[in-house]
């Protein structure tokens, strides 16, 4: 069965309802102009569909008991905001992710937890893991890629967060992905490859804090995809990133792979197998 909530509304309250196998829930009408804690959010969805083109803040859930068992998608519209947590330890489980505009939020202020997604695609918009001063966690065991002009950061203030990927990291096209946007350590632990194609970018530190990723197997930059070790270079950030198998570039970007502006002392990467570049491409470092 499906329930469209379309009231228009500046406050969002659901009702109590036995999700079956198969059933969606759509919200859509909400208009509200501050952030807003939603209330009754603490139900086991199946499939649930975030659509607020007349959003202008964020909507919080903050229920322990929040779970979607099947999909939850986030639509096009950038007006759609949504934050898993904002305050206390929230662990929340999502089965397919998949954001095609708008912004998505796991956890801000002072909330921490764990989060666990099976498969994530963010088509456009943006997926920001932690906006949070505390420490949390992110679990994947499907496949995490990022399309178009998608954009995930995920750390952005000062937490020290772990993100443990099952599968494979795509970045895509013009999508961006960027690790460490925050003051604090961070840590990828990755079971396979990361990939990163087309004008795909990866940024691996984007602030002061260092960054520490490990991947299963390989580290593939295609077309014309680009790997930056740090943005804004700083005497305390660094970023260390181990590659258990081989590192290939096939990459004609001008930078394939950029270690950074200013002091880059400490910024490095480990290969553990082959190191090499395929098709017509060009392997470039930069250090400036």
């Amino acid at each position: 069965g499906r329930y469209l909530h379309s009231i228009p509304s500046s406050t969002l309250t659901l009702p109590t309802i036995a999700w079956a196998n198969g059933s969606t829930c759509t919200i859509t009408g909400l208009n509200n102009v501050a952030p807003i804690t939603a209330s009754n959010m603490g139900q086991s969805f199946r499939t649930l569909i975030w659509d607020n083109p007349n959003q202008q803040a964020f909507v919080n859930i903050n229920d322990n008991l929040f779970t979607v068992l099947t999909k939850l998608t986030i639509e096009t519209s950038a007006a759609n905001k949504l934050c898993f947590s904002s305050t206390g330890t929230r662990n929340t489980t999502i089965g397919v992710l998949e954001v095609k505009g708008g912004e998505l939020v796991g956890y801000s202020g002072t909330a921490n937890g764990t989060l666990k997604i099976t498969t994530t695609t963010i088509q456009n918009g943006k997926f920001t893991f932690s906006t949070s001063s505390e420490s949390s966690i992110f679990n994947t065991t499907g496949t995490f890629i990022i399309n178009n002009s998608g954009q995930f950061i995920f750390a952005d203030v000062s937490g020290s967060n772990t993100f443990t990927a099952g599968n494979y990291i795509i970045v895509n096209n013009s999508g961006l992905f960027t690790f460490n946007n925050a003051s604090s350590l961070n840590t990828l632990n990755s079971n396979s490859y990361l990939r990163i194609n087309n004008n795909g970018k990866f940024i691996c530190s984007n602030g002061s804090g260092s960054s520490t990723l490990t991947l299963g197997t390989d580290l593939l930059i295609n077309n014309t995809g680009s790997l930056m070790l740090e943005n804004t270079s700083s005497l305390t950030g660094t970023t260390q990133i181990n590659v258990l198998r081989n590192l290939t570039s096939s990459s004609t970007a001008a930078k394939a792979i950029d270690f950074g502006f200013g002091d880059v002392t400490g910024n490095t990467i480990y290969v553990k197998g082959n190191f090499a570049k395929s098709g017509t491409g060009v392997f470039t470092t930069s250090s400036t």
